[in-house]
């Protein structure tokens, strides 16, 4: 594997990240130290996709009824640009996905 730091700064880094009085939540890794922010946001840095057992709420809708109970909405699946993480609930932009998306495969392309 190759890296700009050494194993010894990579180890200090991740037993940072994986503290969940730092920067681990149960919904995934916080943006900025829980210590540091009022409003803790994580990344999304994992999605599951399979469907949602009968009766179970998602975390990233929070209280968000329609999208909880209405069974003409409950299987959307929103990609946010934040994540509360304490909660899981989606903060932020859930319309850029798709932008996100194109930069990343225009990045890809430009690199071949």
């Amino acid at each position: 594997m190759l890296s700009a730091i050494t194993r010894e700064k990579l180890r200090r880094i991740l037993s940072r990240m994986l503290d969940p009085t730092e920067f681990l939540s149960d919904y995934g890794i916080r943006s900025l130290s829980k210590s540091y922010q009022s409003e803790p946001y994580t990344v999304n840095l994992g999605v599951k996709l399979s469907p949602r057992p009968t009766n179970q709420l998602r975390p990233v809708y929070g209280g968000t009824e329609v999208f909880q109970q209405d069974p003409h909405w409950r299987d959307l699946v929103l990609f946010y640009e934040y994540f509360h993480g304490d909660n899981g609930a989606g903060i932020g932009a859930s319309h850029q996905t798709g932008w996100t998306a194109l930069v990343a495969k225009l990045l890809q392309q430009s690199g071949e």
